[in-house]
């Protein structure tokens, strides 16, 4: 990749950037506004319309210095420590230089205060502390920006949460210097609830940040290209541009524009001309912005496991995916690690640290802070569509784990022994990949001691009984025949009632499963499990459930995304038909699948005779314009159905406009 790029691809604009910053005037007014009104404003959006970077960059230049003192804050391992370690570090790296007019100020004021010092700190957090002191330092109004807010919800606990909103409101009531603006993805907002209560005036202020219009991306990309000294050749490349990232929308996220057009400067610049264009083939060559982001992360990772494999072997064949992986949380987020966090059992700490470092130098991974994360979101979702069915249930068993540990203050709630059933087949993989803290292993061995002490008194009541009965047996001689008749036939009338019960439960399952409620049917056979303890058609049942759970998120996702690309028109029809495909391979819900490919199916067979017929009437024309038309429409037809005959006219096409 090249060196040379101006777009920041990823990257979030910072202060620095003002001058390359476009098309965000009114957001930054109209926040600019909100933080003088208020102490506390709300910046939410989709992921990628670009909210760090109309903080970073856009408010922080609106801003006065003498009016500006930022403070950026994430969750990281726990949001309290953060917030109080990125204070205090702030507050250690005060200047110290004698003489100027601040810290003579400084001084007098402590003159003056000499005997009244301790009583204005005492009893105050410390949060609260390292506030009062840099805002005495730099006097100036505190500005905490809590960055990418939803981790907060996905990684945090409740007893986290509940000591973080608090702190809020401590801080708004006490501190009038001190502004908070929270900056999280929409979908999180109706997690804030909890919070509201605390803090009422939560939602008083807050900003939307939507992605571009057409309108404002094309200015967006006019006067980039401008500052940039890009040569646009033609009216219609911004227009090209922007299809190729709203797949015909017409609204785009800055985040996608910055990564489309840094891969389109590689594009331009690779045969070393000075003069960069952008051009509509140009653009048509690189493809949309699906396709350029799997590109890209397919292409960096091959590289860098190839020469993983070469530099350091033997490396396992996915090496670099479980690298990755681990930044990515099982809703699809990214999430920062520690070195330490990072614990890959497949490699050694050799070549972790190979792929870390490339990653970074691909551009893939940050390093900041002594934590290393993806670049952006829009990564982590790539990632997480490429992960397998075992992946997923690993990340969705150490969920549960969190979950419940969570809320065991408030439920005092242990892990039952299905659960725990469950956990045992990933213990070797959660002791490996460190996922789990020490107060959570704790946790599962209590419920373990939880649940066999449960089990252990079960069988001591069974017994008990039978004992009692036992007793009163032999303790009435003559009683002992008609006794012994009727335990044996209590015993087989327990037998009878539980084979029933086991036998219902099994047909429920059943009957669940073949109408792909899977949860139900796994419930069913836990159920009938009970009734007949350790019975092999039980366990291959609740596995075979299990299987079809773990495909279950797989599935939907792929059938959403075949949704939303059928949606969009027949261009899209074949990704849709790939993406239904895809499900119906998982063997979840297979009537929903078919059903969707049937559908498709029929619009296709429509519109692979048509393309064929389109591509020959093209190609008479036989100059450049009717081969490219041609070409494009054989490649539509050929991705739904290849023929010899097809893929002839394809190489005929591409040998006319040189590709070849």
């Amino acid at each position: 990749m090249s060196s040379s790029s101006p777009f920041k691809f990823l990257d979030a604009y910072n202060k620095a950037d003002h001058a390359i910053f476009f098309g965000r005037v009114e957001e930054i007014e109209k926040l600019y506004e909100m933080a003088h009104q208020t102490n506390l404003t709300l910046v939410y959006g989709q992921s990628g319309t670009g909210k760090t970077s109309l903080i970073q960059c856009g408010l922080a230049n609106r801003f006065q210095s003498s009016d500006w003192f930022d403070v950026y804050i994430r969750r990281n391992d726990e949001i309290n420590q953060s917030l109080l370690q990125g204070l205090k570090k702030l507050d250690s790296g005060k200047k110290t230089s004698q003489g100027t007019l601040l810290e003579r100020l400084q001084k007098h004021r402590k003159e003056v205060r000499a005997t009244t010092g301790i009583e204005e700190t005492k009893g105050l957090s410390p949060v609260i502390k390292a506030l009062r002191s840099l805002h005495k330092h730099y006097l100036k109004p505190i500005y905490l920006i809590f960055d990418q807010f939803e981790e907060l919800f996905i990684l945090g606990s409740q007893e986290e949460q509940e000591i973080f909103y608090h702190t809020v409101a401590d801080v708004l009531q006490s501190e009038g210097y001190c502004r908070m603006i929270f900056v999280l993805r929409e979908e999180a907002i109706a997690q804030l609830y909890d919070f509201e209560k605390v803090v009422p005036t939560l939602f008083d202020k807050r900003l939307r940040v939507e992605p571009m219009g057409r309108t404002r991306t094309m200015e967006v990309v006019k006067q980039t290209c401008r500052k940039f000294g890009i040569k646009l050749d033609g009216l219609n490349v911004p227009e090209s541009i922007i299809e190729a990232i709203s797949g015909g929308k017409g609204r785009v996220e800055l985040t996608y524009l910055q990564v489309f057009m840094d891969r389109l400067y590689q594009l331009a610049t690779e045969n070393g001309s000075e003069e960069v264009h952008f051009s509509e083939p140009l653009v048509n060559r690189l493809g949309n912005i699906e396709d350029v982001l799997a590109e890209f992360l397919r292409d960096q990772s091959l590289e860098i496991q190839t020469d993983l494999e070469r530099a350091l072997p033997p490396v396992p064949h996915r090496g670099l995916n479980f690298v990755l992986n681990a930044f990515v949380t099982l809703e699809g987020t990214k999430q920062s690690l520690t070195r330490r966090q990072i614990r890959i059992p497949q490699l050694t700490a050799e070549q972790t640290d190979f792929c870390l470092e490339r990653l970074e130098k691909g551009r893939i991974i940050r390093y900041a802070e002594d934590r290393y994360e993806l670049a952006h979101d829009a990564l982590a979702k790539q990632i997480a569509d490429q992960r397998s069915a075992e992946d997923i249930a690993f990340l969705e068993v150490n969920k549960l784990i969190q979950d419940r540990f969570r809320i065991f203050k408030s439920t005092n709630t242990y892990l039952n022994h299905s659960e725990l059933a469950l956990i045992g087949n990933y213990r070797k993989r959660l002791e490996e990949e460190n996922k789990l803290s020490e107060a959570e292993w704790k946790y599962i061995k209590k419920s373990d001691q939880e649940d066999k002490r449960i089990r252990k008194r079960r069988r001591m009541i069974v017994t008990g009984v039978i004992a009692v009965l036992s007793v009163l047996v032999l303790a009435s001689g003559f009683l002992f025949v008609t006794a012994q008749r009727n335990l044996t036939a209590f015993k087989e009338e327990q037998k009878r009632n539980a084979e029933a019960k086991y036998a219902a439960r099994m047909a429920q399952g059943e009957q669940a499963m073949a109408s792909s409620n899977y949860e139900r049917a796994k419930e069913e056979f836990l159920i009938a499990l009970e009734h007949k303890t350790d019975d092999s058609l039980a366990l291959n049942k609740i596995s075979e459930a299990e299987i079809k759970l773990r495909n279950k998120a797989e599935f939907e996702r792929n059938i959403t995304q075949g949704d939303s690309l059928y949606a969009l028109g027949e261009s899209y029809y074949v990704d849709a038909w790939n993406q239904y495909k895809e499900a119906l391979n998982l063997d979840y819900n297979n009537p929903v699948a078919q059903g969707k490919i049937g559908t498709v199916e029929g619009k296709l067979e429509t519109l692979y005779s048509k393309w064929i017929s389109n591509g020959d009437n093209f190609m008479i024309t036989h100059n450049r314009s009717g081969y490219s038309n041609a070409l494009r429409n054989y490649e539509r037809a050929n991705r739904f159905r290849s023929t010899p005959e097809l893929r002839q006219k394809i190489a005929e096409c591409e040998k006319a406009l040189g590709q070849n």
